[in-house]
């Protein structure tokens, strides 16, 4: 926390060792926007969480409290508000964190291998070298380049075009706050790349910069790590039943051609593939939804029936999310989505009239060589075939019975509907 502490220039951060039940309160109304709030240790804010949560969720601190007036001595309701939106800071060595408090943050742990406490060992030993002693004096100069860049950074919206495109998990209501960091992970970094990027601008929304692929890919990374869990955290007979789980979905999904979101499975066919008996599945099955690798459903019939979540992520021992988007997907969804919407002609359709293919409207063409220039007909797009077919018989017959060329028969197509 030192280490990142030291990257922030000093008029954008507060720090404390430990905070008191009000004293968020009774700050400046401007002391935290904007601001980074660090806490040495989460012992030193156990008074003080219920302010910082409604900091953190409400971005600003409202308080009725009774007070003397100074000028009459009598007793009034004095109101106390603070803005924000801050950013929060903290530490901790304890095992599990408060609930509502953990679900508001991101929570990243430290490294305790023991490669990366030798890598910490070796960085000791070299600070008490000579070239080690220049490195810390370069330290300074490097700072306070980061401290210059972080002051040029402007104000500006973000806007995200794929947002519409992106998917995350939705099976608990907490997943709403895990999205919107998800969210605004990808804000951060449109807005630290604001001088790499085209400034845009629009009449209601103002200048504003936008997300790209790359934010997005960044951010998968990330959140994995950040959000992410592991196959760690399952019992060795609770990851043999997940495995065959997904095999099972994936030999349904090539035998009868369904995505993992169509297939369902009853307990009973659970055991009866993977042959384990009812009390060892009720226990796994348990386990695993309530870690998210599987949602129960309930069957038109009163049955339990299980979708997979799971996809395979993690199989190499990374931290994954469940849901997110493949980034090459989302390229491929957001070029066929430009594609539609910038379709020549009428109504986003087909050149024509109505949206139509080729017709009324070319001008003195005919519709097929031969007799000179007649005028072309189009039928009104009709999703009934049977019936465009119809009229267009009763058409051609009317021209035959004036003895025009042979006339081709034409048929509406409707429009296509988009990805």
């Amino acid at each position: 926390m030192d280490a990142v502490l030291a990257m922030i220039p000093p008029e954008e951060k507060l720090e404390f060792s430990a905070l008191t039940g009000q004293a968020l309160f009774y700050m400046e109304k401007d002391s935290l926007r904007h601001k980074l709030l660090s806490v040495s240790e989460d012992g030193g804010l156990n008074d003080a969480a219920y302010s910082l949560k409604g900091l953190i969720t409400d971005k600003r601190l409202r308080k009725a409290s009774p007070g003397k007036d100074p000028q009459t001595g009598k007793m009034v309701t004095l109101t106390y508000e603070v803005e924000g939106p801050a950013a929060l800071m903290v530490t901790s060595t304890a095992a599990e964190l408060d609930a509502e408090f953990k679900n508001r943050c991101l929570v990243l742990t430290l490294n305790e291998d023991r490669e990366q406490t030798e890598a910490i060992q070796a960085l000791q030993r070299f600070a008490q070298t000579l070239e080690g002693k220049k490195q810390k004096k370069r330290k300074d100069a490097l700072r306070a380049l980061h401290h210059n860049a972080q002051r040029l950074l402007r104000r500006l919206e973000v806007v995200n075009r794929f947002a519409p495109l992106l998917r995350f998990s939705s099976e608990q209501s907490r997943l709403r706050r895990d999205q919107m960091k998800y969210l605004g992970l990808m804000n951060a970094l449109a807005l630290l790349h604001q001088y790499q990027r085209p400034i845009k601008r629009d009449d209601d929304a103002g200048e504003y910069v936008e997300v790209t692929l790359e934010d997005v890919a960044l951010c998968n990374r990330v959140c994995a790590e950040v959000l992410g869990r592991t196959l760690d955290e399952l019992a060795p007979q609770t990851r043999r039943l997940l495995e065959l789980l997904r095999d099972r979905v994936a030999h349904l999904a090539t035998e009868k051609a369904l995505e993992g979101p169509q297939i369902r499975l009853s307990r009973f066919d659970i055991r009866k593939h993977t042959r384990w008996s009812d009390t060892a599945l009720k226990v796994h099955l348990r386990r695993l939804v309530e870690l998210e690798y599987l949602v129960v459903h309930r069957s038109v019939k009163g049955l339990f029936e299980y979708e997979l979540l799971y996809r395979g992520e993690g199989d190499d021992g990374g931290r994954f999310v469940l849901g997110l988007i493949d980034v090459e997907e989302l390229r491929q969804r957001k070029e066929a989505q430009d594609y539609d919407a910038a379709r020549s002609g009428l109504l986003n359709g087909w050149s024509g009239q109505n949206g139509a293919r080729s017709g009324v409207g070319q001008g003195p063409v005919s519709p097929r060589s031969g007799g000179g220039p007649i005028e072309g007909i189009a039928l009104p797009i009709n999703k009934d075939k049977a019936l465009n077919e119809k009229k267009a018989t009763k058409e051609e017959k009317a021209y035959r019975g004036n003895a025009l060329p042979s006339y081709p028969r034409v048929v509406s197509y409707p429009q296509p509907v988009a990805p």
